[in-house]
């Protein structure tokens, strides 16, 4: 699941630098046509990273239950992955919701 959730954000992250980079020429050019379709992909790629976000926090629960089980130390630090991806992509998150919130159209 972590190599999952971790290549996810890596193409959350770069998606999101592209909408960073077309947004930036869109704006310089005035074009409010490019402005719109960024601000659709911003709202499609934030309920995207919320579905993965809640698929990660179920996994993190289900680990942790097994951990609490029987203790064991490879499934903790499993856990701890999973938990700093999802912070990863928290932050990511947070990015798409700037960016979302500098489209004025």
């Amino acid at each position: 699941m972590n190599s999952k959730a971790v290549a996810y954000n890596r193409s959350l992250s770069q998606r999101i630098r592209e909408l960073e980079g077309r947004y930036s020429r869109a704006k310089a050019s005035g074009d409010t046509g490019e402005m719109r379709k960024i601000k659709q992909a911003v709202v499609v790629m934030q309920t995207e990273s919320r579905k993965e976000v809640q698929r990660v926090d179920v996994e993190i629960k289900d680990q942790t239950t097994v951990v609490s089980e029987t203790g064991s130390s490879s499934l903790r630090s499993r856990v701890s992955e999973l938990r700093s991806t999802r912070s990863s992509i928290s932050s990511n998150q947070e990015r798409l919701a700037d960016l979302g919130n500098q489209i004025d159209v």
